[in-house]
């Protein structure tokens, strides 16, 4: 099925709200800061010294008495690595993830424009939501690509987080980390190409302006698939619009999308959290913490809770569930 063809049996499924507002501005804006903050922590936690050091052990196979979370992570990588080109390879080799933090750096100059340019990428919609029917392919491609930038974080954290865990890493967090492997490489490569301006998603966001195909999702009673194909985007905005849906938490379709947005706020914080006190006991770690002391005790027990408060928002937003 092709991902316009997705989008049109979506749209068909709420034919019913085709004159309601459905997509909250407001909360959009909210949703860009909230992932603005996140990229943040996620690009300090990649320079840490102690993360550094850590990362160095996915690289190294075949040492005795590793874990099995680590022996998980050395696969995932591996993997990860692979599908990588050999200039950035390379790169790899000398500093792990250090091409992600290329993409991050790029991620988050696009979330700034994001926010710049809010205004004229929604122009002509006075509303604080938008309806269905008013919906057109950039503002789905940009509500996608917010969720896999948020996809993308939350790989990273999981990743960063099993780091030197002695605990067994929870199975949706694998699955989720080997089921999206192929598509964190793939990003990361297409985000750290994006230096030029005139390459970043915003700029393809205007070419497909430019060139008349920012069509409507949904006009007259039929769906885009009806009037346009896949062969009309680029690959990078086909991921976008993939990446949408209507369990979203700027998407207003539901009886509990309120809850929903509570949960993946909050969800997004108690990440943050939880990497920056994994972050806190690595760098620790690397300074030669005695994992017994009180302080990595009681940074270990930091470090438990806010696992868990991420696992159960991760189990409320179905997070692996479909993956």
């Amino acid at each position: 099925m092709s991902v316009l063809q997705r989008i049109g049996n979506m749209f068909k499924t709420q034919s019913s709200t085709n004159d309601k507002s459905v997509l909250d501005k407001i909360e959009l804006l909210n949703q860009i800061d909230t992932l603005s903050k996140l990229a943040a922590s996620v690009l300090d936690a990649l320079q840490k010294p102690g993360v550094i050091k850590s990362l160095i052990k996915v690289q190294t196979t075949g040492v005795q008495n590793q874990s099995d979370s680590l022996k998980q992570l050395q696969a995932i990588y591996k993997t990860y690595f692979q599908k990588l080109s050999a200039h950035y390879q390379q790169a790899e080799r000398n500093t792990v993830f250090s091409v992600m933090v290329d993409a991050i750096e790029q991620i988050i100059v696009v979330l700034h424009q994001l926010t710049v340019q809010f205004d004229t990428l929604f122009d002509g919609i006075e509303d604080s939501s938008i309806k269905l029917t008013d919906i057109t392919i950039s503002m789905a491609a940009i509500v996608g690509w917010l969720n896999l930038v948020n996809n993308y974080f939350s790989w990273i954290i999981y990743f960063v987080c099993n780091l030197n865990s002695t605990e067994r890493m929870p199975p949706y967090q694998m699955i989720f980390l080997t089921n999206n492997v192929d598509m964190i490489s793939t990003y990361t490569v297409f985000m750290a190409n994006r230096i030029s301006p005139s390459t970043n998603f915003l700029s393809m966001l205007e070419n497909i302006r430019k060139e008349g195909i920012d069509l409507h999702l949904t006009t007259n009673g039929q769906t885009i698939d009806a009037y346009a194909s896949d062969k009309e985007y680029t690959s990078e905005i086909l991921d976008s619009l993939d990446a949408f849906g209507f369990r979203n938490p700027v998407i207003i379709i539901g009886n509990h999308i309120n809850q929903f947005r509570l949960w993946w706020i909050d969800s997004n914080k108690a990440k943050r959290e939880w990497l920056a006190s994994r972050v806190g006991y690595l760098t620790l770690q690397a300074q030669g913490l005695d994992p017994n002391s009180p302080e990595a005790i009681r940074l270990q027990n930091i470090i438990r809770r806010y696992g868990d408060m991420v696992a159960s928002y991760d189990k409320k937003l179905g997070v692996g569930t479909n993956e």
